[in-house]
């Protein structure tokens, strides 16, 4: 397959044609749990209601400690009898052995099948997908004895490379987690919509976090930078201040965004001054609070 990014200058990569079929491989966790019970452990366990899912339907959800602070993001798709959890790799042992210790309490089993499966991010590609195929929207899950034939059918897609995805990611405001985010993460700060669901049962950590919601807010936000000069990645990390130099949060994660003609970032903010459009400074450098996803109008 062509790579879909080239070098176009110092400042970054460019889009060779964009909107054009890519493609993007990835290690990702892929866990199947099932059982009688299922719905009542997995409800215990994770942030969303489990018991709401549609089948061929899934759910984001993320696992807490009993601070409320986060341990390992995940989907949920509800498919024949069985609930398929999608995490990152770096994050894939803690839930599968998070899991796996209640197999021997209830009707309830657990397998990781990540070894028997390749990852896929797919862009502008409508193409049939073999049989036995995991499907989370545009991710899917393809089975290893078909992988050759998956690939061979889209030989029109380029591949995007880890660079090229990254951008996406941090357009698209997805926190990495030993990155973005990490086990001192309160659960709320992350403000990712459809995550929690705030009228279901109890789970590890609703407590801290249904006591945010009704009675307060989080300290800090995740929220997109967009900056006005150049940022240096390096000084992903750096603090984020006011005019005044007062220490408002910090950068995560930075790019060159090719589209935007400019770096943007990804970092936690006081919820004071997380209100899009507010100016604020990192690595000497100036910038735009944005709203995630980044939108097109933000920083115009």
């Amino acid at each position: 397959m062509r790579n879909c990014w080239v070098e176009t200058s110092e400042r970054g990569l460019g889009v060779v044609n964009k909107g054009e079929p890519a493609i993007f491989a990835d290690s990702r966790g892929l866990i199947r749990v099932g059982g009688a019970e299922s719905v009542q452990f997995l409800n215990g366990l994770v942030t969303n209601d489990v018991a709401g899912i549609e089948e061929g339907e899934f759910v984001k959800a993320a696992f807490s400690n009993a601070k409320g602070r986060l341990q390992a993001l995940a989907r949920i798709l509800r498919l024949e009898n069985s609930f398929y959890i999608e995490t990152e790799e770096i994050t894939r042992d803690f839930v599968f052995q998070n899991l796996n210790r209640f197999t021997l309490a209830g009707d309830f089993t657990c397998e990781d099948l990540s070894p028997d499966f390749r990852f896929y991010s797919l862009f502008n590609a409508d193409i049939s997908k073999p049989e036995g195929t995991i499907e989370f929207g545009r991710d899917v899950f393809v089975r290893i004895e078909n992988d050759e034939s998956f690939r061979a059918s889209i030989p029109e897609a380029c591949e995007l490379s880890k660079d090229a995805f990254e951008i996406i990611r941090i357009e698209e405001g997805r926190p990495l987690y030993g990155v973005d985010v990490d086990e001192s993460t309160v659960i709320p700060e992350m403000d990712i919509a459809d995550l929690i669901h705030y009228k279901k049962g109890c789970y590890i950590g609703q407590e801290v976090i249904a006591r945010i919601f009704y009675l307060g807010k989080p300290a800090n936000l995740l929220r997109g930078l967009m900056f006005e000069e150049p940022f240096d990645r390096e000084a992903s990390g750096s603090e984020i201040l006011d005019a005044e130099g007062k220490k408002l949060g910090h950068v995560t994660s930075s790019v060159y965004s090719p589209v935007r003609n400019c770096h943007i970032g990804l970092g936690f903010v006081k919820n004071a001054f997380a209100e899009e459009g507010t100016k604020v400074f990192a690595g000497g450098a100036a910038a735009v609070i944005c709203s995630l996803p980044f939108a097109a109008e933000c920083g115009s």
